[in-house]
């Protein structure tokens, strides 16, 4: 199946990876409850999906029965009766259900077509798992990808990420779809092919994408602080564990040759030494030897200690 899909607007935005920057679905969850758009939402872990998730949680006050929830999470760790539930429900175009906090884990093989909001909370590691993560919805929607591109990501998806042109032509080309400069397809309303596109655009009646507002990337380097101590708890390791099997899973279905760096003895060592692992040379100084993994774990560890 190709990438290509005249229905999305493709937005990229640069982001602090702060909670307040999906403001715009919250309101709409709490302005509009089972009338909100329906939006997934794709985190790159499963710490991630929790952090959102409760965020949301607490500022809606949403229901715990299935039946009257408004947000659900989906991942691998989530009970079998949650999957199911989500699966029956989120389809249904009356469905209360109006937000999911996703891993790639979901959307394989389900068509939803109501669905207007693809957040991409982070670059995924590759336009492949990007483009997957939004083939199976199929409504004029957009897709936004918060966040640029890390060191973990390929350099195709770094370039999709810092785009300067049109962003559908840089996905397109990617796949070698032969098709003529997609923007083309749009000269009536730039503004529906990508946020660069509608820059351009002169029509009188604009698309304005909802995630209207620019976030500033403020990230820096982490510095080593030898004296310094995170407390996690038994709860937090057994999560940190599960998300690193987790993480194994992913990067050796890329690469089955990953399972020589990434092992199980490596997992049980970054989870025993997660209480002094505070920048990436503590995390490579255990034996990984991929910088871009060791970016990835590290960034876990903080989340999941933000809980």
């Amino acid at each position: 199946m190709l990438p290509e899909r005249k229905n999305l607007t493709y937005v990229i935005k640069k982001s602090r990876k702060q909670t307040d920057e999906l403001h715009w679905i919250l309101a709409d969850l709490i302005e509009n409850k089972e009338n909100a758009k329906k939006t997934i939402i794709y985190c790159r872990n499963i710490a991630a999906c929790a952090n959102l998730y409760e965020h949301f949680y607490i500022n809606i006050d949403d229901a715990l029965n299935f039946d009257s929830r408004l947000i659900a999470m989906f991942h691998r760790s989530t009970t079998e009766e949650n999957k199911e539930q989500v699966l029956s429900e989120f389809p249904k175009q009356d469905s209360k259900l109006r937000l999911v906090f996703a891993t790639v884990a979901f959307g394989m093989g389900v068509d939803i077509p109501d669905v207007e909001n693809i957040v991409h909370w982070g670059a995924p590691r590759s336009l492949e798992q990007y483009s997957q993560e939004k083939w199976s919805w199929w409504k004029r929607r957009q897709t936004v990808c918060i966040d640029i591109a890390k060191d973990r990501s390929t350099d195709a998806m770094r370039e999709f990420c810092r785009a300067t042109g049109c962003i559908r032509k840089v996905l397109n080309d990617h796949f070698s779809l032969g098709t003529v400069r997609e923007a083309s397809n749009f000269e009536k309303d730039l503004c529906c092919c990508c946020s660069l596109c509608s820059e351009q655009c002169n029509c009188t009646n604009c698309f304005i994408p909802r995630c209207n507002v620019d976030f500033a990337n403020v990230s820096k380097p982490v510095e080593c602080d030898e004296l310094a101590v995170r407390y996690l708890t038994n709860k937090q390791m057994k999560l940190l564990k599960l998300n690193l099997q987790d993480y194994q899973s992913v990067i050796c279905e890329e690469n089955p040759s990953n399972i020589h760096d990434f092992d199980c003895q490596l997992i049980e060592d970054i989870v025993s030494h997660s209480d002094t692992i505070m920048c990436i040379e503590d995390v490579i100084e255990l034996g990984l030897s991929k910088h871009d993994y060791a970016e990835d774990i590290l960034l876990l560890i903080e989340e999941i200690e933000n809980l």
